[in-house]
């Protein structure tokens, strides 16, 4: 995983996150506090499968039992784009990953995305 954060200034709060090599093992608690999220941007390059970005409201998300609370599809050879406005409030903390299935509920529900996939989030 190469995640890397870059802070806007003194002038923002927001940070910029991305990650270059996401997979099914959680990135979890990346804003240490509570946040919200701005902009999701999901690049599923090279893939001839669909591949679920996740996020969790949690500090210690595990892909095959906590629950996510925003699921995005994102095709193959796909990029997807998700802009908030006014924000995606995470109260306890704000944990990703991504896998080849849509599922909370067991481990062939979420097994490992194939590929390499390109996360980046606007976070606050």
């Amino acid at each position: 995983m190469a995640l890397a954060m870059t802070t806007l200034g003194d002038r923002f709060i927001d940070i910029i996150t991305q990650d270059t090599d996401a997979d099914e093992s959680p990135v979890n608690d990346i804003t240490g506090k509570a946040g919200s999220v701005y902009y999701v941007k999901v690049v599923n390059a090279g893939s001839n499968s669909s591949v679920y970005f996740k996020l969790y409201d949690s500090t210690s998300a595990t892909h095959a039992t906590t629950h996510p609370i925003y699921v995005k599809k994102v095709g193959p050879s796909s990029t997807v784009y998700c802009v908030i406005p006014d924000g995606m409030a995470f109260t306890n903390g704000l944990s990703y990953c991504v896998t080849d299935g849509p599922g909370t509920g067991s481990l062939s529900d979420n097994g490992p995305a194939t590929n390499d996939v390109t996360v980046r989030l606007v976070i606050s």
